[in-house]
């Protein structure tokens, strides 16, 4: 098993969050769990995870504009982010380039939902290797 990592979880349904939260703990991955976007931005400057995994549309901040106020925090603007959205056009559009050069360095990706758990372990050992 891989040394604990802390992921930072962001999902407003919280049947979705749970789900996600319960696998990646059994991956061996220390889950902090946030249901909106302010949240988000205030448990990653008090935890200061190794990655997080953000749902584009959320309550309060959305997804992207919270993870752009993250990577402001100089002790994460190089924490790697994996985006997710249900809304399939609408979340790619969000994930547009235009919106992603205000994340400036560090790496981002983009999962559809339903979340595919093999990409996502893929991405979880290539973004924390």
């Amino acid at each position: 098993m891989t040394p604990e990592k802390t992921i930072l979880l962001v999902e407003d349904e919280k049947d979705i969050r749970d789900l996600t939260s319960r696998y990646l703990t059994m991956q061996g991955y220390r889950v902090v769990e946030a249901g909106d976007g302010e949240e988000a931005i205030a448990l990653a400057r008090s935890v200061l995870p190794a990655l997080i995994m953000m749902d584009i549309n959320l309550p309060k901040v959305d997804g992207i504009t919270a993870a752009i106020l993250i990577r402001r925090i100089p002790e994460l603007s190089q924490v790697p982010i994996i985006t997710n959205s249900a809304d399939g056009l609408r979340g790619i559009e969000l994930y547009s380039k235009e919106r992603l050069t205000e994340l400036g360095g560090g790496q981002i990706e983009y999962l559809p939902k339903p979340i595919d758990l093999d990409e996502l372990e893929e991405l979880l050992l290539h973004l924390l290797s």
